[in-house]
């Protein structure tokens, strides 16, 4: 099929549900709404950047669902579902120890999406080759997917954001553990700062798919193909 047929359906997907595909790209100064919104629950929050509480490292996963709308279609075709319309998000998974021992995972998801995904005039602008407000999200979810979910790799935090983070926290000498710092605090500080300006093409295409692509090497150094990445077997749950 034409590669800007594809491109359009794919992202008039992410329109109807969610949205991402580029490199990383942080927009200077402050933002307005009209250039999008960046939303973080505080029941999520990272804190201070530090979780001491992690007793291993974080899991990241990229997951595939069906657009909003679309859920019963999806239950119906199951494996035969088309992929131009799903929805790719990142899903963070940490362990955290609790008090009497053990620990437990909590898994929160990051995408992004039109801020007014369903409105016609959101997918005229898109397809019209123009920009339109995105909406970058962070919520929790009951867990790990089963279906059209990939391992991508674990949480790893170079010497630059170690550095940062011990400026910020005013440790002086010393250097913060990096297996301690919080998962969700990075994949969250990535957020704030990424292109919310959402494009289906061009050299400014901005989608779901490069967000999820751009943030899953911040958070694990692993560069990975959605499209690549697609056509290999689950393995989310593979132990």
């Amino acid at each position: 099929p034409n590669r800007r047929t594809s491109s359009a359906r794919a992202t008039m997907s992410a329109m109807t549900t969610s949205a991402a595909h580029a490199p990383w790209r942080a927009l200077p100064g402050c933002r307005t709404q009209s250039q999008g919104r960046h939303r973080i629950r505080a029941a999520i929050s990272g804190g201070s950047g530090e979780s001491p509480k992690n007793t291993r490292p974080a899991e990241v996963f990229l997951a595939c669902v069906p657009l909003v709308g679309f859920e019963a279609l999806g239950a119906v075709l199951g494996e035969a579902y088309p992929a131009q319309l799903e929805h790719v998000m990142v899903l963070v998974r940490t362990h955290d120890r609790v008090d009497g021992g053990g620990d437990t995972s909590v898994v929160v998801c990051y995408d992004f999406l039109p801020i007014d995904p369903l409105a016609p005039t959101t997918a005229a602008v898109l397809l019209g080759g123009y920009e339109v407000p995105g909406d970058l999200r962070a919520r929790p979810l009951r867990g790990v997917p089963s279906r059209r979910c990939w391992k991508v790799g674990t949480h790893v935090v170079r010497d630059c954001q170690v550095a940062e983070i011990k400026s910020a926290t005013g440790t002086g000498t010393g250097t913060p553990q990096k297996r301690n710092i919080d998962a969700r605090a990075d994949a969250e500080s990535f957020q704030s700062r990424y292109d919310s300006r959402l494009c289906l093409f061009g050299d400014t295409k901005n989608t779901c798919v490069e967000h999820a692509e751009a943030l899953i090497e911040h958070l694990t150094g692993n560069e990975i193909r959605y499209e690549d990445l697609i056509r290999t077997p689950c393995n989310a749950n593979v132990k």
